[in-house]
């Protein structure tokens, strides 16, 4: 089954480059147009992880990463024009998985979902407990 990918983004040719490049890597991905529209679908649709723009209308990038990492820990990419070191620090510690400054190639932020789908996957089938190797052996 084709992993689940929900870009928002208010910039709607953005938003169909994105899809259509994505849906050719073999994602199943659906779109929002701000903030307000991505909340929703993220909880209903229950995406594999959110690629997400900083600037929008109404409801900010900064508040929809806020409010998706209360409730999950699926990987938030940002793709933003807000490429300041201190609005990716701020991304980074409001719980996105990556930032990407805008324009970047589709190559590059096709990769860097793969890596935080990859990290996500090794994070939830690694035991819980702590093995210590026997250090007499």
């Amino acid at each position: 089954m084709a992993e689940k990918i929900l870009v928002i983004d208010d910039d709607p040719g953005l938003l169909t480059l994105v899809k259509i490049g994505l849906e050719r890597d073999g994602f199943e991905v659906t779109t929002a147009s701000g903030g307000e529209e991505g909340l929703r679908k993220a909880y209903s649709w229950h995406p594999d992880a959110v690629i997400l723009d900083v600037m929008m209308p109404k409801i900010d990038g900064w508040t929809v990463c806020q409010r998706l990492r209360q409730l999950c820990d699926q990987p938030i990419i940002m793709l933003t024009a807000q490429g300041r070191a201190q609005d990716v620090v701020k991304g980074l510690n409001l719980g996105a998985d990556e930032y990407i400054v805008k324009p970047c190639s589709l190559r590059e932020l096709q990769a860097r979902l793969r890596k935080a789908l990859r990290r996500r996957d090794r994070i939830s089938h690694q035991d819980t407990q702590i093995q210590i190797p026997d250090i007499d052996a």
